[in-house]
């Protein structure tokens, strides 16, 4: 008899972050358990029957069941209490209806609260995947007050998750030394570290023919706000057009609105400026037209846990990498394997920068050795096989 499983997620499976981040890692698990799948999907998404249908027959041939509940924003707590009771009904139904059920994957804090009860009603194992630390993001990216009831019991609930789940799921390893600091009781063996892995067979080195070494094509991807300063990688590019003038920065981001209202100091670069919305499966041929993949992190606490997703797609895609230095982790990665460089974005001699980024975009080396550490260390395939060695695990 296959052990049954519920995986629980707060983000829609058929939204980008869903397909590359859930969707992909549980159609490739293959093993002696059946995965029940509970998601939240947004009104676009759960209205569109089209989508709905592919991915129900591509989820029933992986011999995985789907539970898709709509996601409400509004009004906003009572909605997310809605929609937590709403999961808690499901999950308890699943767990009646399969008595086979030994584990309850919560990917999030908010997953977290919709089987609260279930930790004290029942001994199911739980596995907690972090994907970070949630309350303190709130805190640091929206102005949550770290002295709020809202912050105190978000943090309560990160403290009984993790003293009750069997293993901890974290995207970083300066994550995990932050937690065993905090909470001195906790043992590292339950701990154990998946980043945010990268398709490599979609995100891929296509062939690499710099024509033009004056020309540098800079790639911006995601987020202009919450956990990012795009003013910091604008005045970047204005400072180094004035050694590479003929430069190129194009902003890949659906915020191409909120764009408008941060780009107005910026008119001067409408020349060597793009900002596009791109669609994910067109991501990877954009990238491919680039030569560096550039972003800064807001740096705080919350950040220590974060693995951007970008990361893996700009490496996988042959990009080296400049960033700020946001948490051990990216340091390590981009530092020692010499993926790109880590900037103090505030104290730059952009002369001496300029040098070393034609330098960067000069090696033959540094497209393939990209492409390279991303297949071989934060592919898909190898957070699948991590996954995978964690359910039998338990």
């Amino acid at each position: 008899m296959k052990k049954e499983i519920i995986y629980i997620s707060y983000d829609g499976l058929m939204e980008s972050i869903g397909i590359s981040q859930i969707y992909k890692y549980l159609i490739n698990l293959q093993g002696d358990y059946r995965i029940n799948i509970i998601s939240y999907e947004k009104k676009i998404d759960y209205q569109n029957k089209k989508k709905i249908n592919h991915f129900e027959q591509k989820l029933k041939i992986s011999n995985l069941r789907w539970t898709r509940l709509k996601y409400h924003k509004y009004p906003m707590i009572l909605s997310t209490v809605y929609d937590t009771i709403k999961g808690f009904i499901v999950a308890s139904f699943l767990i009646i209806k399969f008595k086979n059920i030994k584990l309850i994957h919560i990917r999030g804090y908010l997953p977290g609260l919709i089987i609260f009860p279930l930790l004290y009603l029942t001994k199911i194992k739980i596995l907690f995947d972090m994907r970070g630390f949630w309350p303190d993001e709130k805190a640091d990216r929206t102005n949550l007050s770290r002295n709020s009831l809202i912050y105190k019991f978000l943090k309560f609930v990160e403290r009984i998750l993790l003293q009750k789940s069997e293993k901890i799921i974290c995207l970083t390893y300066e994550s995990i030394d932050l937690l065993l600091n905090k909470y001195h009781y906790l043992n590292r063996s339950k701990f154990l570290v998946i980043p945010t892995c990268v398709d490599t067979n979609e995100f891929k080195l296509l062939n690499k023919n710099k024509k033009n070494k004056n020309k540098i094509i800079f790639a911006y991807l995601g987020s202009v706000d919450t956990a990012y300063n795009i003013n910091v990688i604008l005045n970047f590019f204005k400072n180094i057009l004035k050694f590479l003038p003929h430069s190129e920065l194009r902003i890949f981001t659906k915020q191409t609105d909120e764009f408008r209202n941060i780009d107005d100091g910026y008119n001067f670069l409408s020349d060597n400026l793009i900002i596009k919305n791109v669609e994910h499966q067109n991501v990877s041929e954009e990238l491919s037209k680039c030569d560096i993949g550039i972003f800064y992190l807001i740096d705080n606490f919350s950040i220590k846990a974060s693995f951007p997703t970008k990361i893996g797609e700009f490496l996988s895609c042959g990009l080296p990498i400049i960033c700020n230095n946001f948490n051990k982790d990216i340091l390590g990665i981009i530092s020692s394997n010499k993926l790109g460089y880590i900037y103090d974005f505030d104290k730059l001699n952009y002369e001496k920068v300029s040098k070393e980024i034609i330098q960067l975009v000069d090696d033959s080396n540094i497209n393939f050795k990209c492409s390279n550490f991303a297949k071989t260390n934060i592919s898909l395939k190898i957070g699948v096989k991590l996954l995978k060695e964690v359910y039998d695990g338990i």
